[in-house]
């Protein structure tokens, strides 16, 4: 009896029946593993193979945004008044991208003012904003947007690169989880020097003033494996293309406050004009990455 085990609940449990089960059960387990492991091997294989790529690989800057190299403080009639300094829970929430080595991720985020406009000569502006403290830059920078509204313009750049980002920081998601209305929205074409730019561009409203003219008007594209485009859904699938090795975003975004629609955008387009290029002298060269395998 003891060879043939016992019988509980129906099931006979000890003796030699019972142990072949287990190595069964071994042996299936094995079997299973090696199945995985073949399968997982050519997979692998077959997007190596086709070159195809699920994970990016990161595309550094040629010059990273937080380098004090990378966009001169005076472009033109503009002149960067202001660098501003984000607190640990944005940086981590803005989540761009950082070189090894950096101590800083690859954001910028400044105010800038045309000089011609606030009836100032450049070399004037910069000394007068040279030796002030954060705080009192702060402070002069609000006094400029009040007295000249449409000669600041607030930039903000970041840098993404080496995963497939689901592009989150846009102002329609930002402005509104901050108090804003949404009063106009569109998606433009621009001249800005020789160039068409297509560009999102929104005014808000603030839902603590009311003010006959909208309190931000705020327009942002993004520069996307070498080419520029507005629409974030476009900029995730360009990210997600499986044939591409590498792949980099950069988000452009500016902001007019206490004007009309017209006059933010006459004053956006003339700093972009001066700024675009260096902007473009900072991203990767494109074309170098597109030959490599």
């Amino acid at each position: 009896m003891s060879g043939m085990g016992q019988m509980i609940g129906g099931l006979r449990v000890g003796g030699v029946g019972d142990a072949e089960h287990k190595r069964q059960i071994r042996v299936s387990f094995w079997v299973a593993v090696a199945v995985l492991l073949v399968a997982a091997a050519g997979l692998n294989w077959w997007l190596w193979a086709r070159d195809v790529y699920l994970k990016k690989e990161p595309v550094p800057m040629r010059v990273p945004f937080s380098d004090a190299q990378a966009i001169p403080a005076v472009l033109g009639n503009w002149v960067r008044v202001l660098e501003d300094d984000l607190d640990e829970d944005v940086v981590k929430a803005l989540a761009a991208y950082r070189e090894k080595g950096r101590e800083k991720d690859d954001y910028l985020f400044c105010s800038y003012i045309n000089a011609a406009v606030a009836g100032r000569k450049v070399e004037d502006l910069k000394k007068e904003f040279e030796e002030l403290p954060y705080d009192k830059k702060r402070q002069k920078v609000m006094e400029y947007g009040r007295q000249y509204p449409a000669a600041v313009v607030r930039v903000g750049l970041s840098y993404y690169t080496g995963k497939a980002d689901t592009v989150a920081h846009i102002p329609e998601r930002c402005f509104i989880a901050e108090g804003y209305d949404v009063v106009e929205a569109s998606t433009e074409r621009w001249e800005v020097g020789e160039r068409v730019l297509e560009s999102r561009y929104l005014a808000f409203s603030d839902q603590r003033v009311r003010s006959a003219v909208p309190a931000c008007n705020v327009a942002y594209f993004f520069h996307v494996n070498g080419g520029f485009m507005s629409d974030s859904l476009a900029v995730r699938r360009s990210l997600q293309n499986l044939f591409a090795k590498y792949a980099y975003y950069a988000k452009v975004e500016l902001r007019c406050d206490n004007t009309t629609r017209e006059a933010s955008a006459e004053a956006m387009k003339d700093l972009l004009a001066v700024l675009l290029p260096e902007v473009e002298k900072a991203l990767p060269d494109w074309n170098q990455y597109q030959r490599r395998k």
